[in-house]
């Protein structure tokens, strides 16, 4: 005979999850390090799925402007400082989502922050961190449907890319495993940016064949061979 005792997670979970400040506060748990992994893996995960809620799905309109401002807020710097795979691809979800709803209208700085964070980064981790964080931004603009979406595409570029193809050179020469990782979502970042046409950007490279070309000479030189076939991976690249 079925129960008709409601399941524990209805008693109110939903409920407390919906609280002014709820969603900021359990953001905020990911920056400490100091609290037991476990916690801070469940944490976001579920940071994730009430993303998911808010900013694409059927409880968008429950969240305040405050609360999604707190939230954009920490975004860029919670990547940087987050150094555990595991969490650190749940928040770049977290970032697309957010990124793919409200820039640049509701959170202009975003591209700022990102490119800040580039230039800025104390060590291979927190780099790579802002490199994901730009990344994604590149990512929601990738396939950039209409001019609208081309002019914001283009600013990404004019405000990053040589900033990434700078560091690009510079960490292949290191030879470890933070480089070569780095080096490996560079480049996936370049082919999202390339989706179009050659922007300004990488002006004096007039064609396409000659940034390949350098691209694959970047890798070639320091970056072990799979890793050059990342050039590859989503699309061929045609101008």
């Amino acid at each position: 005979m079925a129960s008709n005792r409601p399941h524990p997670h209805s008693l109110g979970y939903t409920q407390f999850e919906s609280a002014p400040g709820f969603l900021p506060c359990l953001v905020s748990l990911l920056g400490y390090p100091d609290i037991p992994f476990h916690i801070r893996q469940s944490a976001a995960v579920r940071v994730k799925l009430l993303c998911r809620m808010y900013w694409a799905g059927p409880r968008s309109k429950h969240l305040n402007d405050q609360d999604r401002a707190a939230v954009r807020s920490s975004m860029v710097q919670l990547l940087c400082s987050q150094h555990e795979e595991l969490i650190r691809v749940q928040l770049a979800e977290c970032f697309f989502v957010i990124a793919r709803n409200d820039f640049p209208a509701q959170w202009p700085t975003a591209l700022d922050e990102a490119v800040h964070a580039l230039t800025n980064a104390p060590n291979p981790q927190s780099l790579y961190g802002a490199l994901l964080a730009y990344n994604q931004l590149c990512k929601v603009y990738r396939t950039a449907l209409n001019d609208k979406d081309a002019v914001v595409l283009e600013e990404i570029c004019n405000k990053g890319m040589s900033i990434v193809l700078n560091l690009l050179q510079e960490t292949t020469k290191q030879k470890t495993p933070e480089a070569y990782a780095f080096a490996h979502l560079a480049i996936k970042t370049v082919n999202y940016c390339l989706y179009i046409r050659v922007p300004a950007f990488f002006k004096p490279i007039a064609t396409m064949d000659s940034l390949m070309q350098m691209l694959l000479s970047i890798a070639a030189a320091e970056i072990p061979a799979e890793l050059v076939h990342t050039l590859y991976e989503q699309r061929q690249l045609k101008m």
